[in-house]
């Protein structure tokens, strides 16, 4: 599989044998599935440097900061909220079906 090319405006670091980078004097921990990849680091403007994959972004650094806090993930599909034990499908559904489970109960420990 061929690498991501990154633009002069990104700075590219290659990940290490233990998934961290060294970036502005600190090690920061990215992943270890990306180990010996490049990953390009940008400065996003807003006192963070989004460290991407290609086009994926996998999180940001704030400035002087050293651990990468990954993104929120956005609801797709089915979402549940276990706290209150109950599954729904995200907002603007147009009609709901009449199989949907609506009450989720805790699974028990096998």
């Amino acid at each position: 599989m061929r690498e991501p090319d990154y633009g002069d405006h990104e700075e590219v670091r290659r990940v290490r044998q233990n998934g961290e980078i060294k970036w502005q004097g600190h090690t920061i921990y990215i992943s270890e599935a990306r180990i010996g990849e490049p990953v390009g680091l940008r400065d996003d403007g807003a006192d963070e440097w989004a460290v991407c994959y290609g086009p994926i972004v996998l999180g940001t650094i704030a400035h002087n900061d050293d651990r990468l806090r990954k993104p929120k993930r956005k609801a797709c599909g089915y979402v549940d909220d276990a706290s209150k034990g109950i599954a729904h499908k995200p907002t603007g559904t147009a009609k709901a079906d009449q199989n949907e489970t609506r009450n989720v109960l805790p699974m028990s420990s096998v």
